[in-house]
């Protein structure tokens, strides 16, 4: 993925990332390493999760974005640090969900939209 911008933390690292603004939605995708994993960060007005490279998904149980940062239509670069020092605490609770899992989600998912 091409990332249009890069976000520097205190300690000098490096995170690419780009952003997606409509309307009132945003979209910010981030790349990161967690638990020594490659993947995405995709944080949303409504939520947050990566999209690891093999495949796999992982959800943060935090507040959505929109709650932590009430009316903004975008985010700024202390905002998206601010996010990622949250999801690095051990206080965080996570789920993940492995690749046939979320095959089988959008294919239930495709097949309420087709239906409808």
């Amino acid at each position: 993925m091409d990332y249009e911008s890069t976000l520097i933390d205190p300690d000098g690292e490096e995170y690419p990332y780009s952003e997606s603004l409509d309307g009132d939605a945003y979209y910010y995708k981030i790349s990161i390493v967690y638990g020594d994993r490659d993947g995405e960060l995709q944080v949303m007005n409504e939520g947050v999760h990566i999209v690891f490279d093999d495949g796999e998904w992982m959800d943060f149980r935090v507040p959505p974005p929109e709650r932590l940062f009430p009316d903004q239509r975008s985010l700024t670069s202390d905002d998206l640090l601010r996010l990622l020092r949250l999801l690095a605490s051990d206080k965080v609770a996570t789920e993940s969900y492995s690749r046939s899992d979320m095959s089988e989600f959008y294919r239930k998912y495709r097949n309420n939209t087709d239906s409808q």
